[in-house]
């Protein structure tokens, strides 16, 4: 039971402070959340216009190179047509240094070369500008062998020259007889990478350092000589989309070299008509601090005046608070006080009224278990004289089965006796027909012996014919050894028959045995229904005295399980009461718990 006697507290400062932080914290989180989601909105909106701006500058590097490369193309093609090598009576009216003249003019007139040359078709040097030494023979080079196959003006990859070691680009073209326009020669032009570089030197403001990657994934223009000619992976590892952009991409990777994240563009040299793929790709990398330093300093404007907004509506909601709550403390003190004084005797009421409840709850629990087991006995008395009247039934179907048996055994009998009858009429037959075979078999032998005697006389008299009488005799020496096979053969069938009519006596003498044995069959199986008419009258009796004990069982256990079920609805209705009277006591003490505690807040 709680103490309600106690004061409540009296301070006021708690409940105020509370009231303050919680308008406080109304007003500002709004400003708060909103700031910061402005603070994301618009980080994300200028790195998208930082990515973009880098893309857009990628784009333009690659327009702006793939214009420099094309010029360059142009010049080669003007080259291989000028007339002094495609015009014979021009070519051979100037010699070999007036032609190198020209070519120093035109290496002069573009600044971009440091070599043009023109090979036959074994890569021999016909002629080149005079700043060049002596040339071996060019045949072995890729764009050489690239420009007879094709016949095609041909660009090769940046690679390091064999005659100066710089890297440099070479562009070649087939030199045509305008009379037969046929093949005769190649003309080679020579573009050092640096010339690449000057001309693109204006392109790196903000920090932006631009790079070139080959078809083969090297770099030829860096910001780093010594990354020349290495693979573009070594740089970005994390970043294979590079070498195969189909757009101009921008994002942030990894510099595996520098150690450090770097703001990443690249972007495709486009194809243009009439010049062959370059497959080159454009890459602009800077520091991500430069790139978006004036987007964190608007971020950083952003955030100072959300918290500055914050803090103002905060100090004006602080005194709006101080201003509305004190009232309403002085109106809350008063109702507390009247909450703890109802309280407490509500409290004790309900816990007499919890006591005399339990009490009655275990009488009746008590009073539920012996019903619950008288319930239990009536059901078991109810199954047992059910299962004795199952007993009975199935006993007398048994006896019933018995019955029936007995009576098909009696048909089954006299249907036996009357083919054992049968059968020793057919015996008595056979035994007559085998005493007329055995006369038979007697008849025939005694003809066949009569027949022999003849047979023996009719030899003699052939023999005293002498050779008149010789065919006689033999026919009278054959029908003598039919007559002896007559003779054995009737012999063989007298002892059959004999035993034949051997067999038919034993048969005889069996038949008899079971004519009696199935007379005596039948008297046995007569007792034995008579015997089953007396059981079945027996069981009929059992039977229905089972049925009635049953159906009295039934109808106690059905009785005593209405009882049983009230009782548990007593209980259950007693139980619920004494938890509804223990949940009204607990709720009334935890409410003057929550008077006191409120009491103390305030």
């Amino acid at each position: 039971m709680l103490n309600f006697s106690s004061p409540l507290p009296s301070p006021r400062r708690s409940l105020r402070t509370k009231a303050v932080l919680l308008s406080v914290a109304l007003s500002t989180v709004p400003v708060l959340v909103i700031g910061g989601l402005a603070y994301q909105s618009t980080s994300q909106s200028i790195e998208q216009q930082v990515f973009a701006a880098k893309e857009a500058r990628a784009r333009e590097l690659a327009d702006k190179t793939n214009r420099f490369i094309f010029e360059r193309y142009a010049d080669i093609q003007v080259l291989a047509n000028l007339a002094i090598f495609t015009t014979p009576r021009v070519s051979q009216v100037l010699s070999l240094q007036e032609k190198q003249l020209l070519l120093d003019k035109y290496m002069t007139a573009y600044r971009v070369y440091d070599s043009i040359a023109v090979f036959d078709l074994k890569g021999n040097s016909l002629v080149k500008s005079s700043s060049e030494a002596p040339l071996e023979n060019h045949s072995d080079r890729e764009y050489f062998q690239e420009v007879l196959k094709t016949n095609r003006p041909v660009i090769s990859n940046p690679s390091f020259s064999k005659s100066t070691g710089e890297l440099a680009i070479h562009f070649a073209a087939p030199v045509k007889d305008i009379v037969t326009n046929r093949t005769y020669a190649i003309l080679r032009s020579r573009m050092p990478v640096k010339y690449l570089q000057e001309a693109l030197k204006g392109f790196n403001p903000n920090g932006d350092k631009a790079h070139f990657i080959d078809g083969s994934g090297k770099l030829f223009v860096a910001h780093t000589p010594e990354y020349l000619g290495k693979q573009v992976r070594r740089e970005y590892p994390d970043f294979p989309e590079m070498l195969s952009p189909r757009a101009p991409v921008a994002k942030i990777a990894f510099n595996q070299v520098e150690g450090k994240h770097l703001l990443v563009a690249t972007a495709p040299m486009e194809n243009l008509e009439d010049m062959p793929p370059l497959n080159w790709v454009v890459l602009i990398d800077s520091d991500p601090k430069i790139a978006f330093a004036a987007s964190d300093q608007l971020l950083l404007t952003v955030g100072v005046g959300t918290v500055l907004t914050a803090l103002i509506v905060g100090a004006i909601a602080t005194a709006l608070s101080i201003s509305v709550t004190e009232p309403l403390i002085e109106g809350i003190a008063s109702t507390i006080n009247a909450i703890v004084s109802s309280s407490t005797a509500i409290s004790a009421t309900m816990a007499q009224q919890e006591i005399a409840i339990t009490q009655q709850a275990g009488a009746c629990n008590e009073l539920t278990v012996g019903v619950d087991l008288l319930n239990n006995s009536a059901g078991e008395s109810a199954a047992q004289a059910k299962a004795a009247a199952q007993s009975a039934g199935q006993a007398l179907k048994m006896a019933d089965g018995g019955t029936r048996a007995v009576e098909q055994t009696l048909e089954e009998m006299a249907t036996v006796k009357g083919k054992v009858g049968a059968i020793a009429i057919q015996i008595s037959h056979l035994s007559s027909r085998c005493g007329q075979i055995a006369r038979i078999a007697d008849l025939v032998s005694d003809l066949a012996n009569q027949t022999h005697l003849l047979a023996f006389n009719a030899t003699v008299e052939a023999v005293r014919a002498g050779e008149t009488g010789k065919g006689f005799g033999v026919v009278a020496a054959e029908i003598r050894l039919l007559a002896e096979r007559s003779k054995q053969s009737a012999q063989n069938i007298n002892g059959i028959v004999a035993d034949i009519q051997a067999a038919i006596d034993a048969t005889a003498s069996t038949v008899g045995e079971g004519t009696f044995t199935v007379d005596a069959g039948v008297r046995i199986a007569q007792k034995t229904a008579d015997a089953f008419s007396g059981v079945i009258a027996a069981i009929n009796e059992v039977a229905d005295r089972n049925q009635q004990i049953s159906l009295n069982a039934q109808k106690q256990a059905a009785a005593i399980q209405e009882v049983l079920e009230a009782m548990n609805a007593l209980n259950q209705a007693v139980r619920e009461t004494a938890g509804g009277i223990s949940l009204v006591r607990a709720g009334t003490e935890k409410l003057n718990d929550a008077a006191q505690k409120l009491g103390a807040i305030l």
